[in-house]
């Protein structure tokens, strides 16, 4: 049986947030192997500085070089309450302009994965509280960065590996949102994942 790597990647601080519920939700699953549907998996995680040239220059090193079966990105969307985003666009934005070569200005994922992904984990998801929903507006900031960058490696080196946004909303907002059910939500969407591998 042939064994797969998945890269789960989270953001460090920014702003006034003391903790950033993105990396604390990503390092849970550091050094995990999951076995799904006769499929293993070995995760590997990520973190990235809030800052584009740290994320230009480390991102091919940290997930493109170890050749991964999937990588699930995970950034916050302070506005969300309740809701997880499962961002179906990336864009390429001039106020960027750190990426050289000539890229597609809007890149769109593999939209009927993408809503495979949702809706074969929306039950279990709304049965612990979460609304979920597609979005084609992952800000024009790192979050929307790091997804372009790793959607555009995609194409531009013909790569078949499964890439995905998720926002997620800060943790302890209302009781459905600690840190903990934060985790489990996507701990549910890294195991559909596998299921599609």
């Amino acid at each position: 049986m042939k064994e797969k790597l998945g890269i789960i990647t989270g953001f460090g601080l920014f702003g006034d947030n003391k903790v950033n519920p993105s990396w604390e939700a990503a390092k849970t699953f550091k050094d995990k192997i999951i076995e799904e549907n006769g499929k293993i998996v070995h995760l590997d995680v990520e973190y990235f500085d809030v800052d584009y040239k740290i994320v230009k220059e480390s991102v091919k090193e940290k997930i493109y070089d170890k050749n991964p079966s999937f990588i699930l990105h995970i950034g916050l969307n302070a506005s969300l309450k309740d809701t997880l985003d499962f961002e179906t666009s990336a864009y390429y934005t001039e106020d960027v302009d750190i990426i050289e070569e000539k890229c597609p200005l809007v890149i769109k994922t593999d939209m009927r994965w993408i809503n495979d992904l949702m809706n074969n984990t929306k039950k279990r998801l709304t049965y612990c509280g979460w609304n979920c929903k597609l979005s084609e507006n992952p800000g024009r900031y790192l979050c929307n960065f790091i997804y372009y960058l790793s959607m555009n490696y995609k194409i531009s080196n013909n790569k078949d590996f499964k890439v995905f946004f998720l926002h997620i909303p800060e943790a302890n907002n209302s009781p459905k949102q600690t840190q903990q059910c934060i985790n489990e939500a996507i701990n549910i969407i890294v195991h559909e994942i596998i299921k599609t591998l």
